[in-house]
């Protein structure tokens, strides 16, 4: 179950299923934790690590192990407080208007789209600019090609992605600290963003939209990250049991966030713990600044979404495919 659970067309009951059964152990041997107080109390333990190991035949895992989001203990304090420093030259209201008018600059005369495609391009597009990336469109391809060296889809291999890693150094390199920061910002904002994006736009009916309230929504009921991972160290415990060091555990983010049980009624879709995104925010702000030119243009999904991309922990739609019945003009005001 664990490993379908990113494609599965409605995955709410295998999240009811897996709080249900509570902390358990798979028959492979990892651990499963699904309820909110039991994944807030993974993400939040110094003894759940994130566990990344270089491989030495890749020299792009190199630079992964230098972005916070692969970076445990000592390491990982600086490498996301770089991370914070640079977010914290970035203005949520401007990545909103800018996201909002780089889309109706791309849909402009287009009366079909695939509003997963638009939602890599889109936000990539707009953080790089704002971070002073001189060619925005070579930051999207190069930030693509990492992506997928990365976080790869099982249905293929992943490339080398050196090349797109240099692509991305030297624009980078302008910015204080180490180019990881910034390289870590682009690759998290490209197919999780997508995937907020896409589910969003399967959801739009060609009427008015509450943009706001659609992305929470989403984010809680739909979550593009379904699940994280940590490796046990010392002391760690689920649910009143003992891991051994070693053993794998799996954080369903998605379950915890529909979680009956969790009187905050919180989402997880961006973790929680040392290692929850930094960049909501901007994320959120991104997303819906894309949602509101497909708003204002009227978009309108063509049907309900029939798959999902093969991934283990991303829930990003096959064939969310959008009409636009409306001609976009100037830049969109938010909805709601």
């Amino acid at each position: 179950m664990i490993d379908e659970l990113a494609r599965l067309p409605d995955p709410a009951a295998a999240h009811d299923e897996l709080r249900r059964r509570g902390p358990h152990r798979t028959p492979d041997g990892r651990w499963v934790v699904a309820g909110a107080a039991d994944v807030t109390a993974v993400l939040g333990s110094p003894a759940a690590r994130i566990g990344f190991a270089t491989d030495p035949a890749r020299p792009v895992t190199a630079w992964q192990a230098r972005m916070a989001r692969f970076t445990d203990g000592a390491e990982h304090a600086p490498r996301r407080a770089a991370v914070q420093r640079l977010l914290a030259g970035l203005d949520p209201a401007a990545l909103r208007a800018d996201a909002a008018a780089a889309t109706t600059a791309r849909i402009a005369g287009v009366a079909e789209l695939d509003a997963v495609v638009l939602g890599r391009q889109v936000p990539v597009a707009v953080l790089a600019a704002a971070l002073g990336v001189g060619d925005p469109g070579a930051a999207v391809a190069a930030v693509a090609e990492l992506a997928a060296a990365l976080a790869p889809r099982l249905d293929a291999a992943p490339p080398p992605a050196d090349a797109a890693v240099a692509a991305l150094r030297d624009p980078l390199a302008h910015l204080p600290g180490d180019p990881a920061a910034a390289m870590g910002l682009l690759f998290q904002s490209y197919d999780a963003t997508a995937a907020l994006i896409g589910a969003a736009a399967a959801r739009l009916d060609g009427g008015p939209v509450d943009v706001d309230r659609l992305v929470a929504t989403v984010l809680r009921a739909d979550g593009p990250v379904q699940l994280t991972t940590r490796v046990a160290g010392t002391g760690l415990a689920v649910g009143g049991r003992a891991v051994p060091a070693g053993d794998r555990v799996v954080v369903v983010l998605a379950a915890a966030g529909t979680d009956p049980a969790d009187p905050a009624r919180r989402s997880f879709a961006f973790g929680a713990g040392p290692h929850a995104c930094p960049g909501a925010r901007e994320a959120v702000a991104i997303a819906a600044g894309v949602l509101d030119a497909l708003v204002a243009a009227g978009a309108a999904a063509t049907g309900a979404v029939a798959a999902h991309e093969p991934r283990l922990n991303l829930r990003v739609p096959v064939g969310a495919t959008l009409r636009l019945s409306a001609a976009p003009s100037g830049s969109p005001r938010p909805a709601g």
